[in-house]
C-alpha cells in the first residue's frame, strides 16, 4: 500500500455548508438594522447587571480608529487618516451613525458596543470601531453572532462586584 500514488481523480470533493460570511450583509439598510438590533441587545444586557434604570432613548458614542492599523493592510481595507483627528463623536440618532461608518459600501471590520453611561434621559451606547474598513465579508468580524460586524459586550464591570452571584453595580 505504500507504494501507491494518488491522482487528484482520488481526492473527494465535499463541498462546505453555507459560511457564516456568505451570510453577511453589508447593505447600508442591513447594516442600520444591525446597528439598531447589536444596540437594543446591548441595552438589554445591560439592564441584567446594573441597578438604575436605563432608558430606551439612546445616544451613540463614537469611537473611531479602535484598532491597531499600523500593519499592511490586505487587499480592498481602507483607513480614513482624518478619523483621528476627531476619533470621538456623540449621535442622537441612529441614522447619523450610518450616515459616518457605512462609506460607499464599506464598514468597519468589527464594532465592539456597549452601554457606557446613563446621563439626563439617555442611555450612552458606546461603539469602539475598527479603522480599516472593507466591503469583503471575508475580512468582517463578528458573522456567527447575526449582526456583523457588530459584537454586543456588557458596561466594565467594577473591581468588586461579583455578577456570577447576581451582584449589580452602578454605571
Amino acid at each position: 500500500m505504500a507504494d501507491k500514488k494518488y491522482t487528484a481523480d482520488d481526492i473527494k470533493v465535499i463541498k462546505p455548508a453555507k459560511s457564516n460570511e456568505q451570510l453577511i450583509d453589508i447593505s447600508r439598510e442591513a447594516f442600520g438594522n444591525n446597528l439598531l438590533s447589536a444596540s437594543r441587545h446591548a441595552l438589554e444586557f445591560a439592564r441584567t447587571l446594573v441597578i438604575k434604570e436605563l432608558p430606551d432613548d439612546v445616544k451613540y458614542v463614537v469611537c473611531l480608529g479602535a484598532s491597531y492599523d499600523g500593519n499592511p493592510l490586505e487587499s480592498g481595507e481602507i483607513t480614513f487618516p482624518e478619523d483621528y483627528n476627531e476619533n470621538m463623536r456623540i449621535f442622537d440618532e441612529c441614522e447619523k451613525v450610518i450616515n459616518l461608518l457605512w462609506r460607499d459600501g464599506k464598514v468597519p471590520e468589527w464594532i465592539n458596543i456597549s452601554v457606557a453611561s446613563e446621563e439626563d434621559g439617555f442611555t450612552n451606547v458606546r461603539l469602539d470601531c475598527c479603522g480599516r474598513y472593507s466591503s469583503d465579508p471575508e475580512q468582517i468580524y463578528h458573522a456567527h453572532e447575526g449582526r456583523a460586524p457588530f459584537h454586543v459586550l456588557g458596561p466594565p464591570v467594577p473591581q468588586g462586584v461579583d455578577i456570577e452571584k447576581g451582584q449589580k453595580y452602578t454605571l
